[in-house]
C-alpha cells in the first residue's frame, strides 16, 4: 500500500473520528481524509486489476482473493461517499427499540457493554449518523468491485471468469437496542450474509431462496475449474442449484456455529430459512418466526403454538 501511493504521487490518507465505543474508546466511525484513489479498497482494486492484466498477458488459468477490509468497523469512507447519505433520511430500524424482553441475558449484557456499563444507550439521531457512514462506506467498495469487474470485460476474461461476492459476517449497526458488531448474537443481521455468484457467460439472473452455507464455497469453486476434490468436502457445490437439477442431498436447513469471540459464550442455530431455533447451553434458548417476526423481536421458545416446530 505505500510502495502503492509512492509510485502514485498520493499522500496517505488521514483519520477523522466521529464515533468511538467500548471500554477503551475504540475509534469506529470517522471518514478519510484525501481523495478515494489514496483509499485501502481503492488500492486492493488496482492491485487485482493489475493481477488480472498479468494473467491475461501470460494466459494461466488463475484464483484471485480480493479481500477488502469494510465495510466492517471502522466505519472509514472517503469523499464522496462519506457525505452521499444523509442521517435524516434513514428511519430507525424496526427492531432498534429491542426491549430483549424473553430473551438471553448475554444480548442485554453485550448491548450495555458496548455504551459502558451504567451508560445510557445512544438515540437513533447519534446511530443514523454511524449508519450513514457505514452506507457510504459499502458504497465505495461496491464501486471498487465495479471496477474490477469493468477491468474483466475490457480484458476480455469476463466469459471466462467466475465471480463470486460474500463477506464472513453481517453487521448490526444499531439494531436490537442499540447492538454494534456481531459476537454471539445469531440475529439475521449478522448471519443473513450477501453471497452472489456469475458463473462464465451467464445470461440470466435468478435467485435461489435454498439457504445455503459458506461451507458451500469450496465445492462450488472447485465444480467452477473442473477439479475434483481430492477428499470429502462439508459443503456442497451450488452449480447443480444454479443449473435447476436436483440436488437430494442437500439438507433443507443450514447449521451455524458460535464458538466464543472476545468472549466466553457458546451457541448453535439452525434454520430452513422460515424458522430459526438457537441453542444456547448457558443461556436462554430462542426460537423465532422469520415469516411473521423478520425483525427478531419475539422469542417463541416457550410458546405451546411452536412446540411441535421446537420437537422438529
Amino acid at each position: 500500500y505505500r510502495a502503492y501511493l509512492e509510485r502514485s504521487g498520493l499522500h496517505a490518507p488521514e483519520i477523522e473520528a466521529e464515533g468511538a465505543g467500548w471500554f477503551n474508546n475504540t475509534v469506529l466511525m470517522g471518514k478519510m481524509s484525501g481523495p478515494v484513489e489514496v483509499s485501502v479498497p481503492y488500492f486492493l482494486a488496482d492491485e487485482t486489476i493489475r493481477m488480472l492484466e498479468r494473467y491475461r498477458d501470460s494466459g494461466q488459468p488463475f484464483l484471485i482473493f480480493l479481500n477488502f477490509w469494510g465495510p466492517h468497523a471502522p466505519y472509514l469512507p472517503s469523499e464522496p461517499y462519506a457525505s452521499m447519505y444523509d442521517p435524516a433520511d434513514i428511519p430507525p430500524w424496526p427492531n432498534f427499540e429491542d426491549t430483549f424482553e424473553g430473551k438471553p441475558t448475554a444480548h442485554r449484557r453485550y448491548r450495555d457493554a458496548f455504551y459502558g456499563e451504567g451508560n445510557p444507550r445512544r438515540s437513533w439521531e447519534e446511530w443514523s449518523r454511524w449508519v450513514a457512514r457505514y452506507y457510504g462506506f459499502m458504497t465505495q467498495i461496491d464501486a471498487q468491485i465495479g471496477r474490477v469487474l469493468a477491468a474483466l470485460d475490457d480484458l476480455g476474461l469476463a466469459g471466462l471468469t467466475g465471480v463470486l461476492i460474500s463477506t464472513d459476517h453481517g453487521e448490526h449497526a444499531g439494531a436490537h437496542g442499540g447492538v454494534h458488531d456481531k459476537e454471539m448474537l445469531m440475529y439475521q443481521e449478522t448471519y443473513h450474509i450477501p453471497f452472489m455468484l456469475r458463473l462464465p457467460e451467464q445470461e440470466t439472473v435468478q435467485r435461489i431462496a435454498q439457504p445455503i452455507s459458506n461451507l458451500d464455497i469450496a465445492p462450488t469453486l472447485l465444480d467452477i475449474a473442473g477439479i475434483t476434490p481430492a477428499h470429502d468436502l462439508d459443503g456442497l457445490s451450488l452449480l447443480p442449484l444454479l443449473h435447476g437439477d436436483p440436488q437430494p442431498e442437500r439438507p433443507a436447513e443450514v447449521l451455524c456455529m458460535f464458538n466464543g469471540h472476545h468472549i466466553l459464550y457458546q451457541s448453535r442455530m439452525i434454520t430452513d430459512g422460515e424458522v430459526k431455533y438457537i441453542f444456547n447451553p448457558t443461556d436462554r434458548d430462542e426460537l423465532y418466526d422469520l415469516r411473521a417476526d423478520p425483525w427478531e423481536l419475539d422469542n417463541q421458545i416457550d410458546n405451546p403454538a411452536f412446540a411441535k416446530t421446537l420437537a422438529a
